[in-house]
């Protein structure tokens, strides 16, 4: 009990913020209180912000966030009027979420600082993390593979589903490159991190998410880069890009092969023709020549579901409220160029300070922060999450990282 008490607060906090982490992608919601893993995000951010010392944060990183804060703010006051006009009962209440959803994300890349202040803290939440994993993957897939007998692994534990699944997904991608620091710790760290990676193979394997096998295809891929290099330009990286986006093609084009043609050979122009077709697609057209018409300054946050999505509704003569299941267009449709350049500044700067730490110290941190920040922007190209705590979370341990790198170097 003493043992305990002496325990240094955030040590104790670590592992619910690797919990809530872990379980994001689930959509399960916490027992007895009946919320959902980002409520809980929310809270554990306010308890760190007020009982932890402070901690310091790159000025520059600081300013970045602060202006994106405040743009965000603006941006959803110019959404209001257009949300108010149009509400069918609960557009108001997303926007306040959504908009809460933001700040908190912002918040977070300042009050991370305070949680993780050196490496250890780090490996603890690493360490969580498998843990937590190994069961909740071994559990999805014993009830997905034996209980329901289906050829995919999804989140839904009373009937099988595939909502969620990819979801749950995107937050595995941006956790795996963590699975690997602890490799050389102690024993227990070293089988957690074993077993995770083994699960991990088993969900890319069973959930079956053409998206998840791309960047996972990248992942290790720039992993083999980094250890080799040390550290990989900015054209590389595009490059790189490039090339999984290719080969994600060349799986889409087998899928539609399997699927749309009865197993006849897609042409190039058969495959095109479908996609340009398909709903995300022509969401994707709506975002884009929505930007177009309103010149790039942005329609304001939360409104390509209640004004994009109507017109990207192919058999709804109601809203549909979706999203563009692309961020990136998102982003330019509700918060237009001067937002989309404001992340995209952020992300891309975080990028290539990691890659000259790298360089300068070879760190499995820094590269693991790093394929997880890459892996976020690619995850973009797949869905929505701009306002999801794994997004923050990967750009805010990238920070932690650097600035314990820099504190023990001086």
């Amino acid at each position: 009990m003493n043992r305990f008490l002496e325990t240094p607060v955030q040590k104790i906090i670590i592992p619910f913020f690797a919990a809530t982490f872990i379980f994001w992608g689930t959509s399960w919601e916490l027992p007895v209180f009946e919320i959902p893993p980002s409520y809980v995000w929310i809270f554990l951010i306010l308890v760190s912000a007020i009982v932890l010392p402070s901690a310091p944060l790159n000025k520059k990183v600081a300013l970045l966030s602060l202006i994106l804060l405040g743009y965000f703010c603006i941006m959803s006051l110019v959404a209001l009027p257009k949300i108010i006009a149009v509400d069918k009962g609960g557009d108001l209440i997303y926007l306040f979420l959504y908009t809460l959803k933001l700040i908190i994300g912002i918040v977070s890349l300042f009050v991370l600082q305070k949680v993780f202040r050196d490496f250890s803290d780090i490996r603890l939440f690493a360490f969580y993390s498998c843990l937590l994993f190994v069961p909740l993957g071994l559990l999805l897939w014993y009830q997905y593979k034996v209980q329901f007998g289906v050829g995919y692994v999804g989140v839904q534990l009373d009937a099988p589903s595939k909502l969620g699944k990819n979801s749950f997904a995107t937050a595995l991608l941006i956790i795996a490159p963590f699975f690997f620091v602890n490799l050389k710790e102690k024993t227990t760290y070293r089988l957690a991190s074993f077993s995770a990676i083994l699960i991990y193979l088993l969900m890319v394997y069973g959930i079956g998410s053409r998206s998840m096998l791309i960047i996972s295809v990248l992942q290790v891929f720039l992993y083999l880069l980094y250890t080799l290099r040390k550290s990989i330009s900015i054209p590389i990286v595009i490059g790189s890009i490039t090339m999984i986006l290719i080969f994600g093609g060349v799986l889409l084009n087998n899928f539609l092969t399997r699927t749309t043609l009865a197993e006849e050979q897609v042409t190039t122009n058969q495959m095109i023709g479908t996609l340009s077709e398909s709903h995300r697609a022509r969401l994707a057209r709506t975002a884009i020549s929505g930007s177009i018409d309103n010149i790039g300054l942005g329609h304001g946050t939360a409104t390509f579901r209640v004004n994009g999505a109507r017109g990207a509704s192919f058999s709804h003569t109601e809203y549909e409220r979706t999203e563009t299941h692309n961020d990136y267009f998102n982003i330019l449709y509700e918060q237009g160029v001067f937002g989309f350049f404001l992340i995209m500044f952020l992300v891309l700067h975080r990028i290539r300070d990691s890659q000259r730490l790298l360089r300068a110290t070879n760190h499995p941190m820094v590269k693991a922060s790093l394929i997880s920040l890459i892996s976020a922007l690619l995850a973009m190209f797949f869905a929505n999450f701009i306002s999801a705590l794994i997004f923050w979370l990967s750009l805010g341990l990238n920070i932690a990282i650097a600035n314990i790198l820099r504190r023990q170097q001086i």
